[in-house]
């Protein structure tokens, strides 16, 4: 996994330099928290990396990109996975107020081709301060803000894997940038 980071940080440099690359940083650990857990297992089945926009002022997780490798499913993608409170705020702020930029990025046809629709938790009623019949109320309900392509397992014995990975990060990146402006 290492390899495959540093081999996606030269290839991704000139296209996402606001990007971490860091095979130190970017992959996940392998051990399982077992405190709460009933699995008591040590250590995790996949492989994961993340890739978040280089530090700014503020808290909270930044908009990046990831890939997991895991038993039976690979997904590569990116966006913000756990946004907190102001986060959250200034994302659906940005939908509600700029939805023609907003629905360009989701709904083109290159988007939709790849990606289908937005991934995550999505609140069951309209999130407070928004009416029910919003005319962007379906993309304001969501609590996660996520894309991705799922692959066989088998596709990162591929010699073209790197080649797939890069690719998808690269139609990533205008949705995560999008959700960094909405997150600053």
């Amino acid at each position: 996994m290492q390899c495959l980071i540093s081999s996606i940080a030269l290839r991704m440099a000139d296209t996402a330099p606001d990007i971490e690359f860091d095979p130190r940083k970017s992959m996940f650990r392998i051990y399982r928290d077992v405190r709460f857990s009933k699995n008591k297992a040590p250590y995790k089945t996949n492989v994961a990396a993340s890739f978040e926009m280089k530090r700014r002022s503020g808290k909270g997780e930044t908009p990046g990109l990831y890939v997991g490798i895991e038993p039976g499913e690979i997904f590569i993608g990116g966006g913000i996975y756990l946004p907190n409170g102001e986060q959250l705020k200034g994302i659906r702020r940005m939908i509600a107020d700029q939805p023609t930029e907003f629905l360009e990025l989701v709904k083109s046809p290159a988007f939709r081709r790849r990606f289908g629709e937005i991934q995550g938790e999505k609140l069951s009623k309209a999130p407070l301060g928004y009416p029910r019949d919003h005319q962007m109320i379906s993309y304001l309900k969501y609590k996660q803000f996520f894309i991705g392509v799922e692959l066989a397992e088998t596709a990162c014995q591929n010699k073209r894997f790197l080649d797939a990975v890069v690719r998808v990060f690269q139609e990533t990146l205008p949705f995560v940038r999008w959700l960094a402006v909405a997150t600053s």
